[in-house]
């Protein structure tokens, strides 16, 4: 996640995302800007999530309901955030 993080945030005009309709966007370079750190900040999160389990393995179990929770949130608040990006008509 955190290598399609950095692509995307890299990823200048080329449509990059699916189900972005990029006749809509007015700043793609923003866009992927925008979404990438999202993403990269997912990944974090995962990586954080994932010492903490090797860490402290007796909480193992609650790290994996923590990751379960922090996927969807992460990637729904970046797919949430890219209509701002996008012109309604």
């Amino acid at each position: 996640m955190l290598v399609a993080g950095l692509a995307v945030a890299t990823a200048g005009r080329s449509p990059a995302l699916n189900s972005v309709d990029y006749h809509r966007v007015d700043d793609p370079v923003a866009l992927h800007r925008w979404v990438g750190r999202r993403l990269i900040v997912v990944a974090a999160g995962v990586a954080a999530i994932g010492v903490g389990a090797l860490v402290l393995p007796n909480w193992a179990p609650a790290f994996g309901v923590l990751l379960a929770l922090w996927l969807p949130a992460g990637i729904g608040l970046s797919i949430a955030g890219v209509s701002r990006f996008v012109r309604l008509r």
